[in-house]
């Protein structure tokens, strides 16, 4: 009703001028717009889409600081390339060898992105797990080697991590996904399967460690309960964060030995 409308907005009004919000960023407090109603993909550019989604919770400024990764990058890891170059191609790792289809990332972990990331997994700030969710489908949506996936599987987290940190932030933010497809009109065909990848080690944090003390850091950390539900799928394998790509190397290692067709990765940052 308008009556209730122009009393909502009162009520807001009169709460962010009490309460401003904090931006995670740089710890400025601001006034916030609204939150967003509707979930926008495919032709929006992904800096746009960023500053839609986290406008409700990040301060114009830092807003700004979201760095896509856009073209030319590695082919297969999604690597982007500096200097001349304008073309996408195969850096020299993925020329040696790789474990999975492709890999993507939204953007660089740099600025407000790793605030954020920062924010949702070691702090429980859970609120940003929608619209990091958003940000990844938006991506996802406009990505058209990943169109035909059957199944989405997030990188699973040891039973006492998970019990630790409270949540697996890989597999919260896929839960929004069936809900933006059908909102969106995509109508994707996939289903997420949280069970049959596992972690049957307890590793230690990769944060700290070289390349090759990532890759032994998670050897033979994963295995597969149920290689029937894998057999033959395609699979979308997503994370939060693409380091040096030890840890989604393994699980797509793991996949593939239990049968499946392909296995791609997503993630919603990239080291570079």
């Amino acid at each position: 009703m308008p009556g209730g409308s122009i009393t909502g907005a009162i009520i807001k009004a009169a709460w962010d001028a009490l309460f401003p919000r904090k931006c995670p960023g740089c710890g400025s407090f601001f006034h916030a717009p609204r939150l967003y109603r509707k979930i926008p993909y495919r032709s929006i550019p992904a800096p746009a889409v960023f500053k839609i989604l986290f406008a409700p919770y990040v301060c114009p400024d830092c807003l700004e600081t979201f760095n896509a990764i856009e073209p030319p990058l590695c082919s297969a890891c999604g690597r982007p390339f500096a200097g001349e170059i304008d073309t996408d191609h195969l850096c020299g790792d993925c020329l040696k060898k790789r474990d999975f289809h492709a890999a993507r990332a939204c953007g660089i972990y740099t600025n407000i992105l790793r605030a954020l990331i920062h924010a949702y997994k070691y702090e429980g700030r859970t609120q940003f797990a929608r619209p990091l969710a958003a940000l990844l489908f938006h991506f996802y949506a406009g990505l058209d080697e990943f169109c035909d996936i059957d199944t989405v599987i997030p990188v699973p987290l040891h039973p006492a991590r998970l019990r630790e940190r409270g949540f697996n932030q890989a597999h919260l933010m896929i839960t929004y996904w069936p809900a933006f497809s059908e909102s969106g009109g995509l109508k994707k065909n996939f289903t997420i399967d949280a069970r049959s990848l596992i972690r049957t080690r307890k590793t230690e944090t990769q944060t700290g460690l070289d390349r090759a003390g990532r890759i032994k850091n998670v050897k033979g950390a994963f295995c597969v309960k149920q290689p029937s539900s894998i057999k033959g799928k395609k699979i979308l394998l997503v994370d939060d964060v693409y380091t040096t790509g030890s840890t989604v190397s393994e699980c797509a290692k793991t996949l593939m030995k239990a049968g499946a067709a392909r296995v791609s990765v997503l993630t919603l940052a990239r080291v570079v």
